[in-house]
């Protein structure tokens, strides 16, 4: 014979009416909206924001600003797709310095550069077909990507031109994903190696 506890099992019914009303309150604070996610249906890789417009890239050469403080968004022509070949490229970073000057990197080394607003956009190839993850500029001039072959290159000229990114001397033996840099301008770049000599062996300052 089986005996019930009815009064555990309302409990936890009550639990989980809790749980359910505390993420709808949160869904409801925090705006999100569905509906509006489903009508750009792409993959989005970053988020950039400058002043009161929003910036996306993502997947097969999706761009999308926003000049409304995120409510509505349209997407942006950009040399990531190329119709006459009809080669998309996955775009994985943006950083905007203002509203009218900045920059995307993407898939095959793509660097394209806007001083409009996005609204024209000239493009160059950096570090050879290596995919451009991450790219950071500290002020007009000054600038680093890494790409997934392990490179690292700079400017000091802000200039679109492949003869203004120099290769650094510190490279990695692995991808390099992501690169920021700190109030005292010293830059940090991040990454992994599948090799499992250089996993955390060893380190340098």
């Amino acid at each position: 014979m089986h005996i019930f506890n009815y009064s555990n099992i309302g409990g936890k019914i009550k639990k989980l009416i809790l749980v359910m009303t505390i993420v709808l309150l949160c869904s409801m604070a925090f705006a999100w909206d569905l509906i509006r996610q489903t009508t750009i249906p792409t993959n989005f890789y970053c988020l950039e924001k400058i002043d009161n417009t929003y910036w996306a890239g993502g997947y097969v050469s999706a761009v999308a600003k926003s000049t409304d403080n995120s409510l509505t968004w349209r997407f942006v022509e950009t040399p990531a797709y190329n119709a006459s070949a009809n080669n998309y490229k996955d775009v994985w970073d943006i950083d905007f310095i203002n509203e009218m000057q900045g920059i995307l990197v993407g898939d095959d080394g793509l660097v394209a550069l806007t001083n409009d607003g996005g609204v024209t956009w000239t493009s160059i190839t950096v570090g050879a077909n290596a995919n451009i993850r991450d790219i950071y500029f500290r002020d007009a001039n000054n600038g680093v990507l890494v790409n997934e072959g392990g490179k690292i290159y700079y400017t000091t000229t802000g200039e679109n031109t492949a003869a203004s990114w120099l290769a650094a001397t510190e490279q990695a033996v692995g991808h390099m994903m992501s690169v920021t840099c700190d109030h005292n301008g010293v830059y940090w770049a991040a990454g992994y190696s599948s090799n499992p000599s250089q996993q955390g062996n060893s380190w340098a300052l």
